[in-house]
């Protein structure tokens, strides 16, 4: 790790409470650590523009890509027409 700059952060008191205890619970040096590898992960991950995780939204496009066993699969204007028009039925 290079050179570290210190810097100050105001948090609600809870939120520090917790901070501290994930500290401790989950084994980091000290509650600097936790920021540090909150914003890490932060600055590593991209975002669509609804603020959802990129890796969150290419996951479930991948998904909307296989069909499952009762899906109906419309590959033409006719086939989205058709399929309306039983629905009437």
């Amino acid at each position: 790790m290079g050179k570290l700059t210190t810097i100050n952060i105001s948090l609600p008191e809870k939120m520090y409470e917790d901070v501290r205890s994930l500290a401790k619970n989950q084994s980091y040096s000290s509650v600097s650590e936790v920021v540090r590898d909150a914003l890490r992960k932060l600055m590593n991950t991209s975002y669509s523009i609804d603020s959802t995780p990129q890796y969150l939204v290419d996951a479930a496009m991948a998904a909307e890509k296989e069909p499952e066993q009762d899906d109906v699969i419309l590959e033409s204007k006719e086939d989205i027409d058709s399929y309306f028009l039983n629905l009437k039925k």
